[in-house]
């Protein structure tokens, strides 16, 4: 194999990492008697085909940022740990983890809807939630940061942040799935296309060292937002494409 082919077979394989060796594995053998990840969405996607939980994840699902409007929902799918009744799910500032608000309590269950409003005064942004069904203010997070995170806190006081390094166990405890069109009926809510700034998050609220790793456990659909790529992928994909670039040149001068 001369060196040109080396150098295209290094550039494809640096811009296939983000897509392939990042999935998370997903327990789908249904052992403990609840339904599989894989079942919630197939019952959920009634038109165009449901994601498939282990091949179909979606990269960019540590940071996030609101997409277009300063407007975004998130309703509630299902809940079936054994937590369920305790656990609490928001998001989180970025820049200060120790910053957050939440957006749905112990208390709310499948069809539970919550809005996330930011407007921006020139230098901070304030994200206020509120319940989209009773329309009330449920608090709000302030922050120079125009980005957040999505967290779980446990009544373990275990809390997991979308962002897998700032775990305790330093293990991914979310798994996203962007829309491509679909149609999803939602609790309370009925049917609705699944577009690409739609995403569904599903969570494990278990330590890896005891968990079972089903991300069934808090799944619910989040729009009007987007992932933020991370710094490292950027730079793979963009070494990739460069060492790509470089291979053809070669090849045009030879």
């Amino acid at each position: 194999m001369n060196s040109k082919s080396i150098f295209l077979l290094g550039a494809l394989a640096l811009t296939s990492v983000p897509l392939t060796s990042l999935a998370t594995p997903v327990n789908v053998s249904g052992a403990n008697g609840e339904a599989t990840l894989q079942e919630i969405l197939d019952d959920l996607v009634v038109a165009g085909g449901a994601p498939n939980v282990q091949t179909d994840q979606y990269a960019s699902d540590e940071i996030w940022e609101h997409a277009n409007s300063g407007n975004a929902s998130a309703t509630m799918i299902i809940e079936l740990a054994g937590f369920r009744n305790r656990n609490i799910l928001g998001i989180y500032d970025t820049a200060n983890p120790d910053n957050y608000v939440t957006l749905f309590d112990g208390a709310d269950g499948s069809g539970a809807r919550a809005g996330i409003s930011r407007t921006y005064n020139g230098t901070n942004y304030t994200y206020t939630i509120g319940d989209l069904d009773t329309y009330a203010l449920m608090g709000q997070m302030v922050t120079d940061s125009p980005t957040f995170g999505f967290f779980l806190l446990t009544p373990q006081n275990n809390m997991f942040y979308s962002e897998a390094s700032r775990n305790a166990d330093g293990a991914d405890h979310m798994v996203a799935y962007q829309g491509q069109g679909q149609t999803v009926n939602l609790p309370t809510v009925g049917q609705l296309p699944w577009n690409g700034n739609g995403f569904i998050l599903a969570w494990e609220d278990l330590m890896a060292s005891s968990w079972d790793y089903d991300y069934n456990d808090m799944v619910l659909m989040v729009e009007s937002v987007t992932g933020v790529p991370e710094p490292a992928s950027l730079l793979l994909l963009a070494t990739g494409l460069a060492a790509f670039r470089f291979s053809r040149r070669r090849s045009a001068s030879s």
